[in-house]
């Protein structure tokens, strides 16, 4: 008996309980860490579209889950699930559950996070030892559940199957081809790109994929009009006998939101054709010919200041003179006053785009009728441009947000619609909660507001902002204005290493 007791109890094995996704690492302010892993298999259209989906849905949900932090977000573009070791961004997942920074990890799929049974079961099995949960959104699996390994096998595997019968299917195609004398595509086999005689826009921005037989002039239809003007402008200055080309576009701020996303945008196209042509074109050069562009050949409304600070980039004090002379003097702030404005700082966005022509001719029209209150106001915040300047340089904040203050009641009142109900309620919250003073950025209207807060309340200011409509928006003050460079080919480094 006591032999067969001591068999028994050899064979006992004890199995820990699992711990359920909200318990999981309370220790970081009480809240997890979570990921969200994304990847597409291809780099058409339609994919890519999807993975830009993916990311800006993840971040926002994971944003939005007052018990979560973000930890990042790992996407693999165009790269195939078949392999882990061949997916970047997954391994830097992996690498930085193993330095302890992700607690959780959220995905679409079985299919999205892989697709070699082997590989899944072994990636999941390592991270639930070291209690990191994985959630398949679309099959409703959690990897610490009790079932979930049960049904990740089964999905792990079909999942596998599926691409190895699309692998199949398109080895068919191939030998179908040759057997038939028809050549394979070979801009895909070797990387080029034939002269065809077309212009292609991928605007991701904009929303605009399209091809155009090629033509000097561009007809402007109200899609991708800022990349179809710069072109229209480059061709008929310079004469260029260009004959097919693609450029791809995107902007991660929204348009509308006062950030001056047009001005950038026409200034970085510009910015790809000086490259790309060599053109003679410094600075002063491009801002004015991209100031021309959008507010002369596109008729866009506007003033020309965001077409020079996106060239120029870092802090500026522009000078608007006669006969279209503009001076701009590079401000040399020290870091430290850089490092406490930007820790001072907080950009909301509120949720809402807007035109800004209907505000600029409003504005315009009460100028011109010789509005008192309006051109009082206008006189006020030139003004206020010259204190901002000489507080920057002090590094007295204090001041600047005074004048920050005063600038945005002198603004309100040059035109009816600046502001507005949910302008003033965001303004309301965050002056309660700490801000010290609050502007909205652009034309007014909507997009954004530039709030400036004691850096140890800044927390409690973004905490009673997101209970608004809007989020806040990480930025960084950049020293340099758009940036272009060349791509020369080179040797294959695994052929070198061959000789």
């Amino acid at each position: 008996m006591e032999a067969t007791a001591a068999t028994l109890e050899r064979r006992v094995r004890v199995i820990p309980a699992t711990r359920k996704p909200e318990e999981l690492h309370r220790d970081h302010d009480g809240k997890m860490r979570v990921a969200a892993y994304c990847r597409v298999s291809t780099d058409s259209e339609e994919q890519l579209n999807s993975y830009e989906a993916q990311k800006t849905y993840y971040n926002q949900k994971i944003q939005d889950s007052p018990d979560w932090e973000m930890a990042g977000i790992y996407a693999d573009e165009g790269i195939s699930g078949t392999r882990a070791d061949k997916r970047p961004e997954f391994q830097r997942m992996i690498r930085d559950c193993q330095n302890g920074k992700i607690d959780y990890i959220i995905t679409k799929s079985v299919s999205r996070f892989a697709r070699n049974t082997v590989e899944c079961l072994e990636y999941v099995r390592s991270l639930k030892a070291q209690g990191i949960g994985i959630f398949f959104e679309e099959q409703n699996i959690y990897t610490l559940s009790a079932e979930g390994e049960v049904m990740l096998t089964l999905l792990a595997s079909f999942a596998q199957e599926e691409s190895k019968s699309v692998s199949d299917n398109c080895k068919w195609r191939i030998r179908k081809d040759f057997s038939e004398g028809k050549p394979m595509n070979l801009m895909l086999m070797y990387g080029y790109r034939s002269e065809n005689g077309k212009i292609e826009i991928n605007a991701f921005d904009a929303h605009c994929y399209k091809s155009y037989p090629f033509s000097k002039v561009l007809e402007i239809d109200g899609e991708a009009s800022l990349i179809k003007g710069v072109y229209n402008r480059i061709v008929r200055t310079y004469d260029l006998e260009i004959k097919s080309f693609k450029i791809t576009t995107y902007s991660d701020a929204p348009v509308g939101s006062g950030l001056g996303t047009s001005s950038t945008m026409v200034v970085c196209v510009l910015k790809a054709f000086v490259e790309w042509l060599s053109l003679p074109l410094g600075d002063y050069e491009l801002s004015r010919l991209a100031y021309e562009i959008e507010r002369k050949d596109l008729g866009l409304s506007g003033g020309k200041q965001d077409q020079y600070a996106a060239a120029f980039g870092g802090f500026n004090y522009m000078e608007f003179l006669q006969n279209d002379l503009v001076i701009v003097n590079p401000l040399k702030i020290k870091r430290w006053i850089i490092d406490e404005l930007e820790a001072s700082m907080i950009l909301y966005f509120t949720g809402a785009s807007r035109s800004s022509a209907a505000i600029i001719d409003e504005q315009k029209k009460n100028t011109s009728q010789g509005n008192s209150a309006a051109i009082e106001a206008m006189h006020r915040i030139k003004q206020s441009a010259r204190d901002m300047k000489l507080a920057l340089l002090k590094g007295d904040i204090d001041s600047f947000a005074d004048i920050l203050r005063e600038g945005w009641e002198n603004k309100k009142k040059m035109a009816s619609h600046i502001t507005n109900p949910v302008i003033q309620e965001v303004m309301d919250v965050a002056m309660e909660a700490g801000a010290k003073a609050g502007k909205i950025s652009g034309a007014g209207g909507g997009g954004f507001i530039m709030f400036i807060v004691e850096p140890t309340r800044k927390k409690e200011v973004i905490e009673a902002l997101k209970k608004m409509s809007g989020f806040v928006m990480p930025f960084q003050f950049s020293d340099g204005g758009a940036h272009g460079w060349k791509i020369y080919s080179t040797d294959n480094v695994h052929s070198m290493n061959n000789l």
